[in-house]
């Protein structure tokens, strides 16, 4: 039994996502739209500089870059006010352990 764990296509998808869902909730933790847009501006910079963060559970993604946004930080390498980085880890599926990529904030 193969299991398939759904991943962002772009970083436009996550972007897309971002914006749509969460938005508001980002736009609250910065206390400034400018600022939120600018966050998002640098989630997509993040995703190209790094593509494996696509490969990641969505999930994971989202956790992560809402838990920067939460501490007011941005994502850069310039900066270096936090990172989201992806892990290999293991996860259980049923009765079998699969590899899973999985983003975690530092």
């Amino acid at each position: 039994m193969e299991t398939t764990i759904e991943k962002f296509k772009s970083e436009d998808d996550l972007k897309k996502m971002l914006a749509g869902q969460y938005m508001k909730q980002i736009g609250n933790f910065f206390g400034d739209d400018d600022r939120a847009l600018r966050f998002l501006s640098s989630v997509v910079a993040a995703t190209q500089r790094n593509p494996k963060l696509l490969e990641c559970t969505p999930s994971s993604v989202i956790n992560s870059f809402m838990t920067m946004a939460q501490f007011q930080l941005m994502p850069s390498d310039v900066s270096g006010e936090g990172y989201v980085i992806p892990y290999l880890n293991s996860k259980k599926e049923g009765n079998a352990w699969i590899k899973v990529l999985e983003a975690q904030f530092q």
